[in-house]
């Protein structure tokens, strides 16, 4: 009898997390909105010239909103926009964002990384490399699944490196989103229900 009940309940409680899938929410955005602000939202933009410290510059640019690198000196201009995040309670994180350029030149780039805040865990995501066949201004939308201890967990870090060695032909990243699907709260209910009901049947039996 209590076996028949704890397989019924078993089965309604997977029906119940199979047939009510959570929601994706959003974990971090950033826009880049027009703004020499070298912090926005939840995002640091950090601006380094090649070995030196970093320097006041706006990385922003005017017409499209979107973050765009500058060469404004000497030497190559890196740019890091990076964001550090508790996952903790989310699982099937998806990474989506736009890049675009204005023309192709040498050691132009776009560069994609993921690390945790105990540095045991890193992992290069994506780079992106303009070229001359790609029209100017056309956008590419990217999505990207991040690797699964990167879910769950009290510290990520999500780092975009752009660097730009020309001060005519840029690069430029903008609508960055990363969503995540909160683990179901039924998963958790389904593992004390049936360890509540196996105790039962075993005080039943003794």
């Amino acid at each position: 009898m209590i076996k028949s009940k704890l397989f019924g309940l078993i089965g309604s409680l997977i029906i119940f997390i199979f047939t009510n899938p959570a929601n994706a929410v959003t974990l971090a955005q950033e826009n880049f909105p027009d703004s020499s602000s070298l912090t926005t939202g939840d995002w640091y933009v950090d601006g380094r010239r090649s070995s030196e410290a970093a320097f006041a510059f706006n990385a922003f640019d005017p017409v499209t909103g979107a973050l765009r690198v500058e060469r404004n000196t000497t030497g190559r201009t890196v740019v890091l926009a990076s964001v550090s995040l508790n996952t903790l309670g989310f699982e099937n994180l998806i990474l989506s964002y736009d890049w675009f350029e204005d023309g192709a030149t040498v050691d132009e780039f776009i560069q994609v990384d993921i690390r945790d805040g105990s540095f045991i865990n890193s992992q290069r995501l994506a780079i992106h490399i303009p070229q001359s066949t790609l029209p100017d201004f056309e956008v590419q939308n990217e999505s990207i699944s991040l690797p699964i201890w990167a879910e769950d967990n009290p510290s990520i870090f999500i780092d975009f490196t752009v660097h730009s060695d020309d001060n005519s032909d840029y690069v430029y990243l903008d609508n960055i989103v990363l969503s995540a699907v909160p683990v179901p709260a039924a998963a958790w209910l389904f593992g004390s229900g049936l360890l509540g009901l196996i105790g039962v049947a075993r005080r039943k039996k003794l």
